[in-house]
């Protein structure tokens, strides 16, 4: 399937809370509302079909590097809200163990190709403190365990945040299922704020129909 199939079979029929490009779209809500809520607030580029969900494994798994550049060109065109009024693009990190055996963290390579299509900066400033569990075998609730406490800040975090011009912190992930992640690393960053907010954005969002049909197993 070539990516312009992708993006057009998959872009964003979004969670109307977690608000995407199409805010008036088919009445979908991501996982995350409709389970517990959402206390973060963000964008998605892609709807987590299958389409999408074999060009992100391979994105994440497969050393496919290479597909940053679309997927950032697409979010730029299509999602330029996403981005409006941030002051830095932070990663979610992978803990060191998970490094060694896939050799780079997507999001640390999706965040630095926004950083080109944009020219917000990158500010990896979470680290993750502990391997955790592979979240796509979990439940809602034991996702939310399994992120409790899982990041911490370097050193210089708060240095390099108060050094930012005035803006929001937009947390950068390849996929939103539960919010577990997005939360506790938005909680992380709390100490750091100093009035900011924290959004996140992701390529792929996974939702449920307002009829409760759902689009993914978890």
């Amino acid at each position: 399937m070539t990516w312009e199939r992708i993006a057009s079979a998959s872009r964003a029929v979004v969670c109307v809370r977690v608000r995407s490009r199409r805010e008036q779209g088919d009445g979908a809500v991501c996982v995350s509302c409709l389970m517990h809520g959402s206390t973060v607030s963000g964008r998605a580029l892609l709807r987590y079909t299958d389409g999408a969900r074999e060009s992100i494994h391979r994105f994440k798994y497969e050393d496919q590097w290479s597909y940053a550049p679309a997927y950032a060109g697409l979010a730029a065109e299509e999602e330029p809200a996403a981005f409006r009024d941030a002051a830095c693009l932070v990663p979610i990190p992978i803990h060191k163990s998970r490094m060694r055996t896939r050799g780079y963290n997507q999001a640390l390579v999706l965040a630095e190709a926004l950083s080109r299509e944009t020219g917000i900066p990158v500010c990896d400033v979470l680290v993750r403190r502990r391997a955790t569990a592979v979240q796509n075998q979990l439940s809602s609730h034991a996702r939310r365990e399994n992120m409790r406490d899982a990041f911490a800040l370097v050193p210089q975090a708060e240095e390099m945040i108060h050094s930012l011009p005035p803006g929001d912190l937009l947390l950068i992930d390849d996929i939103y299922t539960s919010g577990s992640t997005i939360e506790e690393a938005a909680r992380t960053l709390e100490q750091t704020l100093d009035g900011r907010k924290v959004r996140f954005f992701t390529l792929a969002l996974k939702t449920v129909s307002s009829q409760g049909h759902s689009s993914v197993t978890i």
